[in-house]
C-alpha cells in the first residue's frame, strides 16, 4: 500500500517542481465560452499528463491502480464543475424563453448545459419570434450568428437572409446555441442532410419536442445518422474533451434498447461506457483505455470498443 499513500504527494511535488506547468490562467470577469473551453481542456491535458505518469508503472489489476483511477476521475470532475459553474447560459436560456415577447414562442428543446462543451438547442414555434431573436444576436458584441437555408443547407453565411422563409436554423457561435425555425415541408425535408436535426417524430418526442409522438424506430434511426457522423478516427490529444467520441457514445447510449437487440443487455459492460463517456467523462474513467497508455495503443483500444457499435 506503500505505493498508493504517495500517490497524491508525488503529484504535487512534480506540480511544484515544474515538471507540470500550471495552466495559464484567463480573464473571469467575463469569459468568453471559447476562453472557458480552452481552459478547461489545458487542464484536462495536464491533469492526464501526470497521471498517465503516476500509472505507467503501476499494475493495472492491482488495486493501487483503481485507486489511482479513482483520484484522476475526482480530480477530472473537479475541474468540469469548476467551468460550469462560470458559465451563465443556463441563466441566458431562461431568460429567452421566460422574456415576455418570447414566452411560448421560443423553447428549450434540450436540457439546461450540463458542461462547458454542451450545446443549446432552442426551438421557435413562429417565424417572428425566430427572426427577433436572431436578429437580437445580430446586435450583440462577439462573432455573427450563423444562417443555414434550404439554398445551402450545409453551408453557413453570416449574412441576414432576405427571406426568412428560407432558414432552417440559426447558430449564435457566441453560445453555441442553435434556433431551429418553425418546419415547413421544405425546410424538414433538408434537414433530412442535417447530421444535427433531428427530423423523425420519435427523434422529436425524444429532445423534448412535446407535440411529437413516441416512435422508437424513429428514435433509434435519428441516432443511428449522428452515430455514423462521428464516427470518425480519434485524432484528440489525450485528456481533452472529444466531441465526436462524447457523440458517438452518446448515440450508442440513446439507441441502446431502441432497436431488436437490446445492446444494453446484450453487452452492458460496452453500454455502460458509452454513458460515462456521454456524461463527458473520459475513455480511461470509462475503463476503455489505462492510464500510461502510449498514443499508439490507446489508440487501438478506442478503435476497438467502437467497433463493437458497428457490427
Amino acid at each position: 500500500m506503500r505505493t498508493t499513500t504517495l500517490l497524491i504527494p508525488f503529484a504535487i511535488v512534480m506540480l511544484y517542481l515544474g515538471v507540470i506547468s500550471p495552466v495559464p490562467a484567463f480573464s473571469e470577469e467575463d469569459p468568453s465560452l471559447k476562453q472557458l473551453r480552452i481552459s478547461q481542456d489545458q487542464e484536462y491535458v495536464k491533469l492526464r499528463e501526470l497521471y498517465d505518469r503516476l500509472g505507467a508503472t503501476v499494475d493495472k489489476n492491482s488495486p493501487e491502480y483503481t485507486k489511482l483511477r479513482d483520484e484522476y476521475s475526482t480530480e477530472r470532475a473537479k475541474i468540469r464543475q469548476k467551468y460550469k459553474d462560470l458559465e451563465a447560459r443556463g441563466q441566458d436560456v431562461g431568460s429567452i424563453v421566460n422574456d415576455p415577447e418570447f414566452k411560448g414562442r421560443i423553447q428549450n428543446t434540450g436540457s439546461v448545459p450540463a458542461n462547458v462543451n454542451a450545446d443549446v438547442d432552442l426551438k421557435a414555434t413562429d417565424l417572428e419570434a425566430a427572426e427577433k431573436l436572431s436578429d437580437k444576436w445580430a446586435n450583440q458584441n462577439g462573432k455573427k450568428p450563423q444562417y443555414y437555408t434550404v439554398d445551402n443547407p450545409n453551408v453557413p453565411t453570416t449574412t441576414r437572409p432576405k427571406d426568412f422563409k428560407k432558414v432552417i436554423k440559426v447558430v449564435d457561435p457566441n453560445t453555441d446555441t442553435t434556433l431551429w425555425t418553425p418546419g415547413s415541408e421544405k425546410i424538414n425535408r433538408a434537414k433530412v442532410s442535417d447530421s444535427d436535426a433531428w427530423t423523425t417524430q420519435g427523434g422529436l418526442k425524444g429532445t423534448g419536442n412535446l407535440d411529437s409522438s413516441r416512435d422508437k424506430r424513429g428514435w433509434y434511426l435519428d441516432n443511428e445518422k449522428k452515430f455514423h457522423h462521428a464516427d470518425r478516427p480519434v485524432t484528440s490529444v489525450a485528456g481533452t474533451h472529444d466531441e465526436e467520441l462524447k457523440t458517438f457514445s452518446k448515440s450508442v447510449s440513446k439507441a441502446g434498447g431502441s432497436k431488436g437487440a437490446n445492446i444494453a443487455v446484450d453487452n452492458p459492460e460496452f453500454y455502460q461506457q458509452a454513458e460515462i463517456m456521454q456524461k463527458y467523462g473520459d475513455p480511461v474513467e470509462a475503463g476503455i483505455v489505462n492510464l500510461g497508455d502510449s498514443p499508439e495503443v490507446r489508440q487501438r483500444k478506442l478503435e476497438a470498443w467502437k467497433q463493437q457499435a458497428r457490427v
